[in-house]
């Protein structure tokens, strides 16, 4: 709910400095002075319109893609980790416990330790990074006995390597956002967008104001959206790292564990 209140609160900011702006340029350019000039700023203005609308849905559409890739490396390596126990079944009960608690040890990490660091842009977690370390330590040391010739073994090693290219992609993601320079265009494209609405000549001022009112915030909406989707790991569409919760069931921990959004 938080996050809701905050996207809201940005979006009527940006509504009121619009309509703040649109009755300041009205004291000192009366309506009927811009009457005349309709026909040219409505063609000028539906150029720009186009043009800001294109930079806008393709930044949106970029960031989305984002938000995908960083949900879809969560789930395939917590979908990994989940087999790298259910293949652990096919070697000695110690083989099979030492895997499974070192994959809890890692889920716990990411969680409890590397998550809230992906907020704020601080990842990896050590403890992660070093619980990653011990899975591939236990793994290379079955490979000398019988259990290194078995095929779950071999298959083993690929998730596990499947574990570690996700964890990349998802740490990659939690470091996104848009560049500052995009930010300035975006933002000031937009000013401009809206400001341009008061050079037209409207006889009911209440009218202006609903139009200007609407174009603030759809331009806010949106760029709030494009920011949100470009930080997939932040507030306000942080994606949950529920998706753990099975990983620790699957390692035979009999307590069902839920985690809930870690704090950004």
């Amino acid at each position: 709910m938080a996050d809701v209140a905050q996207v809201g609160l940005t979006v009527a900011g940006a509504v009121a400095a619009a309509l703040l702006g649109l009755s300041l340029v009205r004291r000192l350019v009366p309506a009927k002075s811009l009457k005349p000039h309709t026909d040219v700023a409505a063609a000028i203005y539906a150029a720009l319109g186009v043009v800001y609308g294109v930079i806008l849905g393709q930044v949106v559409v970029a960031a989305w893609t984002t938000f995908q890739a960083a949900q879809t490396a969560t789930t395939d390596e917590a979908s990994s980790l989940v087999n790298l126990v259910r293949l652990a079944e096919a070697f000695t009960p110690a083989q099979q416990r030492l895997i499974e608690q070192d994959v809890f040890a890692y889920g716990q990490a990411v969680v409890q330790d590397e998550w809230p660091l992906m907020a704020r842009r601080l990842a990896p977690s050590p403890q992660a990074a070093a619980a990653m370390a011990a899975l591939y330590r236990t793994y290379a040391g079955l490979a000398g006995g019988p259990t290194g010739t078995l095929e779950p073994y071999a298959q083993s090693l690929t998730e596990l390597d499947e574990v570690d290219d996700a964890r990349g992609s998802r740490l990659l993601a939690s470091q996104g956002g848009l560049p500052d320079l995009l930010w300035a265009a975006l933002l000031t494209v937009g000013a401009v967008t809206i400001g341009f609405a008061y050079l037209f000549g409207v006889d009911n001022p209440l009218v202006q104001h609903l139009m200007v009112a609407a174009l603030a915030v759809v331009i806010a909406l949106l760029l709030v959206l494009a920011q949100a989707l470009s930080t997939p790991f932040q507030a306000p569409l942080q994606i949950s790292p529920n998706d753990y919760e099975r990983v620790l069931q699957r390692a035979n921990y009999s307590t069902p564990v839920a985690f809930p959004m870690p704090a950004g």
